[in-house]
């Protein structure tokens, strides 16, 4: 009878154990490459004057406050809160509303500032998934002749969001982050960075973008965040003042 349990228990972990790694599997599939469609603006607006936001939340909440902060740009911005960089990816190619921006590609503006990666490490999807997905968003702008200028990814207080969550959520999210091998790191966000730098280098495409390092800009000033996760007025205020800079100097 004890090995008959025994037997059983062993068989109920194992489908257990094959259960999660087809969930995690399925969360963490990368996307495939999409193909590229043909926009009615042949020609890119060299014009400073319209900027693209695209990205998650942190795109998502600009447009509360940038437009009104900077009247003399013309914005054009679409976010989606909680997107991964997969989402932010397929969006490109999506015009359904609300989330895709495949219309604001089409208008040819001459920069697109990218918001991602928030969601990817908060939710422990793995640097590898980010910057799969980074590259494959930063060729798709590259070939329609614009420049993408991403955000690297800032120190934000994950572990303190982490705190409001109950044992069970905190306890998935790090086994999550034991399987991507990023749970004894000291610094998993600079593993992101690393992760993407990495990937830029090895496909070439390091000095076709404006790469915004956060942290040199925010220096991990929680008078800046409106939350754990977010910035507030004062921090995207300051945080767009010197994106807009990095790209006057790089025109």
């Amino acid at each position: 009878m004890a090995a008959k349990n025994k037997i059983a228990v062993a068989f109920a972990l194992l489908l257990l154990a094959a259960a999660a790694y087809i969930v995690i599997s399925r969360r963490t599939s990368k996307a495939e490459i999409q193909t590229y469609f043909v926009v009615p603006h042949p020609q890119r607006n060299d014009s400073l004057s319209m900027v693209a936001i695209i990205g998650d939340s942190w795109a998502f909440r600009a447009k509360d406050v940038i437009p009104g902060a900077f009247p003399h740009l013309s914005f054009l911005i679409c976010g989606q809160p909680g997107a991964k960089s997969r989402d932010i990816y397929l969006n490109l190619f999506s015009d359904k509303e609300p989330w895709g921006t495949k219309s604001i590609i089409a208008r040819r503006p001459s920069y697109c500032i990218v918001f991602a990666g928030i969601n990817d490490v908060h939710g422990q999807y793995g640097a590898d998934y980010y910057s799969h997905h980074m590259l494959l968003i930063i060729e798709a702008l590259l070939h329609y002749n614009i420049t993408p200028v991403i955000i690297d990814i800032p120190h934000f207080y994950n572990d303190v969001q982490y705190t409001k969550y109950p044992l069970y959520k905190q306890f998935a999210y790090k086994v999550l982050q034991l399987i991507h091998g990023e749970a004894l790191v000291e610094d998993q966000i600079q593993v992101y960075h690393n992760a993407l730098k990495n990937e830029l280098k090895k496909h070439n495409k390091e000095h076709s973008i404006i790469l915004i390092e956060a942290d040199n800009v925010l220096k991990n000033n929680l008078d800046l965040f409106d939350d754990n996760m977010h910035l507030n007025d004062k921090g995207y205020i300051l945080l767009f003042t010197s994106i807009l800079d990095n790209i006057r100097i790089n025109r």
